[in-house]
């Protein structure tokens, strides 16, 4: 009898779990969660053609490690040249940070050692509901904050950036593009996970956004072209750490000004929505406590 092929997701989910392994013998972490997985699975079929299977997952992982070293840029570049069936986006930090986060209640980590999926753990820990001083009215003046300090920034970057392409810098326009959407991203991470993003890889940033909506990598990576505008985006401000910047084309940086433009204007949106529905909570929780004073 002719053997069968995997199917896409069960190729997937090996590599997946392959991967697991091997950064667990790598790294030797204390933990390891899957705090987010996002995916896509298309499957055609006909009596004319082979059938056709995609799937198009992404995963965010935590690693805790008992010191600083390994890094996450350390982790994410053994990730992304082992795995090729997805999407992994990894965050690391020591056993100490997170536990001090912990005790001072953050939404990010609480929520993670209270409902992520525990990949691993050196010490068969046991996942129990860690408790949250959550207060809708703390968040929202949090978030509101966030948004005036973070916004401000986005702003600053977007105006130096039309500057620049109007006086013919066209290099430097696609530098402060770049750091225009690294703001951007970092509001929305903020504002949707309270995590503050330490990495100012604009592909890791995406991947994060990942965990709490897909439209911000949809926006800026959609199609072919998207992606090559993104890859220049990228690239300026590589090769300037480098000290060697590469020119961009008059065009490439109006179109990129074009896409960042359009991405700032989804960023405010969501989080509009965000404070919005704070907004709301901050007022259902108020409410309750009225009548019970009266």
């Amino acid at each position: 009898m002719e053997m069968q092929p995997l199917s896409a997701l069960k190729e997937q989910s090996k590599s997946f779990n392959r991967l697991i392994r091997l950064l667990i013998w790598k790294f030797e972490p204390l933990q390891l969660f899957c705090f987010a997985q996002s995916g896509v699975y298309k499957e055609s079929s006909s009596c004319f053609t082979a059938k056709k299977e995609n799937v198009g997952c992404h995963y965010c992982l935590l690693m805790v490690t008992a010191s600083d070293v390994p890094t996450a840029h350390i982790v994410q570049k053994f990730i992304n040249v082992r795995f090729k069936t997805g999407g992994i986006t990894v965050l690391c930090h020591n056993q100490k940070t997170v536990s001090n986060a912990i005790k001072a209640k953050n939404m990010f980590f609480v929520t993670i050692y209270s409902h992520a999926q525990l990949l691993y753990s050196h010490d068969e820990l046991v996942q129990s509901e860690y408790i949250r001083n959550f207060s809708p009215l703390n968040a929202l003046k949090k978030a509101e904050k966030k948004f005036s300090h973070y916004i401000a920034l986005t702003d600053a970057f977007f105006a130096g950036a039309t500057h620049c392409l109007k006086n013919g810098e066209h290099t430097v326009c696609a530098m402060m593009l770049n750091h225009t959407v690294e703001q951007c991203i970092a509001l929305l991470v903020s504002l949707h996970l309270s995590y503050r993003v330490e990495t100012h890889s604009l592909h890791d940033l995406l991947g994060l956004c990942r965990s709490f909506s897909d439209q911000p990598q949809q926006l800026l990576l959609a199609t072919t072209e998207d992606k090559r505008l993104f890859e220049i985006l990228i690239k300026g401000c590589s090769d300037v750490n480098c000290g060697i910047p590469s020119p961009v084309a008059e065009n490439d940086a109006k179109q990129l000004l074009i896409r960042v433009s359009t991405f700032i204007k989804l960023t405010r949106l969501m989080c509009k929505d965000k404070i919005e529905r704070l907004q709301v909570e901050t007022l259902s929780y108020e409410q309750p406590n009225q009548h019970d004073i009266n």
